[in-house]
């Protein structure tokens, strides 16, 4: 938005509530859309989503993601236009909810490594919606996020560490 120096006028204006804070951070759209962070925990429990994005996912604890996190994905999106009598009773026009984990990779021992090769196997046997991608660090110097020079130090230095630096962000798609 512009009052943080980002986004459009257009974007703003859709925007009818925001508050990010420490405590809670939820923007509402004038559509009656909305995109709400909890923490990924237990307590996070109760909540609802249609996308459910976590981030740094190898750093979640597996079973809160199991126990907690996708039990928000409940029940499918449903917009207004499907209560319509020509849309009623056609369930092949609800929306499929979508899980996507980012993280940047970690080592084949941990649980996110398995993941990734599951998603990567139904992915490549074409099962629908499965996405899994790898970002290299060029891309970062690419789209302005890093400098070149700084990259060059990092790995200029004595105690550079090839394997920690070729841990790539990860970012894997599903529909539930």
């Amino acid at each position: 938005m512009k009052n943080y120096g980002w986004g459009s006028e257009n974007l703003s204006r859709e925007i009818t509530y925001h508050t990010i804070g420490q405590n809670k951070a939820v923007i509402r759209f004038r559509n009656n859309s909305w995109i709400k962070v909890v923490t990924s925990s237990d307590s996070a429990r109760g909540n609802r989503a249609n996308i459910l994005i976590i981030d740094e996912f190898r750093m979640v604890d597996k079973r809160t993601i199991d126990t907690v996190l996708k039990r928000f994905l409940g029940t499918p999106r449903q917009p207004a236009y499907l209560n319509r009598k020509e849309y009623k009773n056609k369930p092949e026009l609800l929306e499929t909810n979508i899980e996507m984990y980012l993280s940047s990779a970690w080592y084949k021992s941990h649980w996110s490594y398995e993941k990734s090769k599951a998603y990567t196997v139904n992915l490549l046997g074409g099962r629908d919606g499965y996405f899994v991608c790898g970002i290299p660090y060029q891309m970062a110097i690419k789209e302005g996020l890093k400098k070149r020079v700084e990259i060059e130090d990092e790995m200029s230095e004595a105690d550079f560490d090839e394997v920690v630096f070729s841990i790539n962000i990860f970012v894997l798609v599903k529909p539930i």
